[in-house]
């Protein structure tokens, strides 16, 4: 995907296609699933954020489909820093939001990337 985006950046098209991209992740934010851990989100007394490789608005969506907007503290997607995963700074700026010291933070992923963004960030990793 990264490579569309920049090949399309090239071409003086990048907003249509993140358009059509962030549409497609609005799409299946609604029609996801509910991760079976979420249920121990609203039991948690830290601070919790989202770090994502789709867009914020997906993220929102995604989170309120499944009643846990009120349990989330922060949301960065995509979209709402100048770099993405495995950069450090879309997680730098999710525990930042937090309030947390990157030192006191546990990023929990799925992906090689995430455990990447981590190790770049300083931050501890878990596999959901």
């Amino acid at each position: 995907m990264w490579s569309l985006l920049e090949d399309a950046d090239d071409h003086g098209i990048a907003e249509e296609v993140e358009a059509a991209i962030s549409r497609h992740e609005r799409e299946g934010a609604r029609r996801s699933r509910r991760c079976g851990l979420a249920d121990e989100l609203p039991t948690r007394s830290v601070p919790v954020g989202v770090c994502s490789l789709n867009c914020e608005a997906a993220c929102r969506i995604a989170l309120e489909t499944h009643d846990l907007a009120a349990d989330v503290d922060a949301i960065v997607g995509r979209d709402s820093v100048a770099t993405h995963k495995p950069d450090p700074e879309p997680l730098l700026a999710t525990i930042e939001a937090i309030g947390v010291d990157p030192a006191d933070a546990v990023f929990i992923g799925d992906s090689p990337r995430d455990k990447k963004t981590a190790k770049r960030a300083g931050v501890a990793f878990e596999y959901v």
